[in-house]
């Protein structure tokens, strides 16, 4: 009788066969250097199993990975303007290019943004807060702004209608599957199938409306933002629109006036309403107080002795330049503290990386309270 050997498998030293630079997925660095693991690409197994990885938590080789765009903040995006005007007008400017000339030539936008730091905190030129170069620079980021946002509306009007269309192609063609009349058939196998397709035609039918009901409103948006019509506060020269906006509001009053004491002696002429004299009297009384709010808003900055304070955990700024008013924290403020800064009008911007405000008297009053009380602020106090 011939006994039967059993025959050990092989064992083969794991390693990467052949090794690659391309990587899928995300790790964490910190979980990574706990574990040992080979290089990605082709890999053999103990066993002698042959096999490919390209995950990066699972590879200890630093592989290749997408380039990542990095958003601008909005002082980045100005900073990075205001390097843009240096060079286009050059000759108009040629001591300040030649200031930044030997760093203009290099690609880092770090050394950019540090050398127009320090010269602005050094003085060499006048961008202060009284400088033509300034009051230029911030209207060309308004217009810039404007038009930004036109094209932002424009992009969320075609995205909306297509997501809209889509929903709506998808709900007609699910309804046609099922024949007009066809009830659910209780106790039948086909019962819960036949109402899941019915929640899935109402589901999509009301996004359809939900997205073209977006698109309305982001058109009547773009109307309002391509009239031009609407003085914003943001707006550098919205004192100065504002003030002539009141003229022609006084002046369009009292020619009403002088036209209606007319009208009463010659009864061939036609008296104005008088709801067009109190509709008139409340625009004009809404534009005083704008003006006055923005008035007092550029006494509040003039007498403010620096833009920016700083104290364990939080950093305050008045940014001029975006006109808000920024509360930096150094993480994420507890939920008290969050609580308390909606209620003082703080919205958190991603953007900005910061709690911000419209850049006013009030909002640099609730901001000078804000500061002074952290870290010990309480949701139960208004402030």
């Amino acid at each position: 009788m011939v006994k039967k050997t059993k025959t050990k498998a092989k064992k083969f030293k794991a390693r990467t066969l052949k090794k690659s630079t391309r990587q899928t997925g995300k790790t964490t660095m910190s979980k990574d250097k706990q574990i040992k693991a080979k290089a990605p690409g082709k890999r053999r197994s103990e066993t002698g199993k042959i096999y490919y990885e390209y995950r990066k938590n699972r590879t200890d080789v630093k592989g290749r990975d997408a380039p990542k765009i990095k958003k601008l903040s909005d002082s980045e995006k100005r900073l990075q303007n205001f390097i843009n005007t240096i060079v286009k007008e050059k000759n108009k400017r040629e001591s300040l290019f030649n200031k930044f000339k030997p760093v203009l030539k290099k690609k880092t936008f770090t050394e950019l943004k540090k050398c127009v730091l320090t010269y602005i905190e050094d003085k060499k030129v006048k961008i202060n807060r009284n400088s033509r170069d300034k009051e230029i620079l911030k209207q060309k980021l308004w217009e810039e702004k404007q038009i930004n946002k036109i094209e932002r509306l424009k992009k969320g009007i075609v995205k909306a209608k297509f997501l809209s269309k889509s929903a709506y192609d998808s709900s007609h063609r699910l309804s046609k599957m099922i024949p007009f009349g066809q009830p659910i058939l209780i106790g039948h196998h086909s019962q819960r199938r036949h109402e899941r397709h019915i929640d899935k035609i109402h589901n999509d039918m009301g996004k359809a409306i939900k997205f073209s009901n977006k698109a309305s409103t982001l058109q009547s948006r773009l109307k309002s933002a391509l009239a031009n019509n609407i003085i914003s506060s943001d707006d550098p020269k919205a004192l100065e629109k504002l003030q002539s906006k009141l003229k022609f509001l006084e002046q369009r009053r009292t020619d009403i006036k002088e036209h209606n004491k007319l009208a009463r002696k010659d009864k061939n002429l036609e008296t104005f309403p008088t709801h067009k004299l109190t509709n008139l009297g409340q625009n004009i009384k809404s534009v005083k107080g704008r003006i006055i709010s923005l008035e007092q808003k550029k006494k509040a900055m003039e007498s403010l002795e620096s833009k920016e304070k700083s104290k364990k955990g939080l950093k305050l700024v008045y940014d001029d330049m975006d006109n808000r008013v920024k509360l930096i924290f150094d993480g994420k403020p507890d939920s008290e503290i969050r609580s308390a800064l909606k209620r003082n009008g703080f919205r958190w911007s991603p953007k900005n990386n910061a709690w911000q405000r419209q850049l006013n008297a009030t909002g640099i009053h609730k901001a000078r309270l804000i500061y002074a009380a952290f870290p010990n602020i309480k949701n139960e106090y208004y402030y």
